[in-house]
């Protein structure tokens, strides 16, 4: 997508942060670094937008959270720059909070890193960007997510990480293998993640964005598309709107528009 007018020193600043961010090579290679600086900048620009969003995505996830039968840890997975996490309440709730991401931003090390109550772990969700970053043709590597149940959690959300996981894995193979191929393995990422959760036989949420629309000035929508997820496995349990994008950030006069919601895995 084409940016809108006037980001260019924002982008300079986007691509330092991330150097000075830590994360493995293939985090690097795939985009993912740059990808979690980009977003936590394209919020500060857009905070009032995304701010009933970010309200939606917190209420969703205490209410949530709060009925879980045990409360001794919770597991976040794709916690990022925790945008939409509850952090401070949560820990009134659970003694101990996991975040697993490819990806902690650095703020993100610096306030919570050193609380015994909280533990970063970085880690790949889908299990197969090494196996990207070394593949020369063939079979695609088949994705291998971490063992959730491993990590004893009373509770696991998923916090707006579904929609993303095929992203930068389709960019990465976008051309060498058919369009057709790439659809059916981006959908099997994303299976494999709502399998992974739902394998941890526990208390859970899901949150994930399952449309995007790009409108002109007028409203009128230009384009539609839904991400590669099976709505089919899951259950919606409420929706909301997400001005994403409006005029200027991603296009001079269209706007991206996302509807989001909370769901659990059937």
């Amino acid at each position: 997508m084409r940016r809108g007018p006037g980001t260019g020193a924002t982008l300079v600043l986007e691509f330092l942060e991330s150097i000075f961010t830590k994360a493995s090579r293939e985090a690097r290679a795939l985009g993912y670094v740059y990808e979690t600086i980009a977003l936590k900048h394209r919020h500060r620009r857009r905070k009032a937008d995304w701010q009933e969003h970010i309200r939606r995505c917190r209420k969703a996830t205490l209410e949530s959270a709060r009925k879980a039968r045990n409360k001794n840890s919770i597991l976040i997975l794709g916690s990022g720059p925790l945008l939409e996490i509850p952090m401070e309440e949560l820990l009134q709730e659970f003694g101990k909070i996991t975040l697993l991401d490819v990806v902690h931003p650095r703020e993100v090390r610096a306030k919570w890193g050193k609380d015994a109550r909280v533990e970063l772990i970085d880690a790949d969700l889908l299990g197969i960007a090494a196996g990207l970053i070394g593949w020369k043709g063939g079979a695609l590597p088949q994705p291998a997510p971490p063992d959730l149940k491993s990590y004893g959690a009373d509770f696991i959300l998923s916090a707006n990480c579904l929609s993303q996981l095929a992203i930068k894995p389709r960019q990465y193979l976008e051309g060498a293998v058919s369009e057709n191929t790439l659809d059916l393995y981006c959908e099997s990422l994303s299976a494999a993640h709502l399998a992974s959760i739902k394998a941890a036989g526990v208390s859970h949420l899901v949150i994930a964005d399952f449309e995007s629309r790009v409108t002109e000035e007028d409203g009128t929508v230009v384009d539609r598309s839904e991400p590669f997820f099976d709505r089919a496995s899951l259950r919606l349990l409420e929706s909301w709107d997400w001005n994403l994008a409006p005029a200027g950030e991603f296009y001079k006069r269209k706007a991206i528009a996302m509807t989001a919601g909370a769901f659990t895995i059937l």
